[in-house]
């Protein structure tokens, strides 16, 4: 699935149930994920394995989407 957040946009913490593989398609610096309390930036092209189990939220506070492919 495409996930995008739109600049201003935040996904409020929540909890899903295992692991996904984002691939991150369009970011900008002030897009910002927040995974069991530690903040990353992942960069333009990453591909990331992320467990989603674990608390987590996003901002972006950036003038750009952000876009990211998720692999369930």
């Amino acid at each position: 699935m495409y996930v995008k957040l739109c600049p201003g946009g935040v996904m409020h913490e929540h909890q899903d149930s295992g692991k996904r593989i984002h691939i991150i398609l369009k970011t900008n610096p002030d897009a910002v994920m927040t995974i069991d309390g530690v903040e990353y930036r992942p960069e333009l092209g990453g591909i990331y394995l992320m467990d989603v189990s674990l608390p987590h939220s996003s901002v972006n506070n950036g003038t750009t989407d952000r876009i990211h492919l998720v692999l369930l």
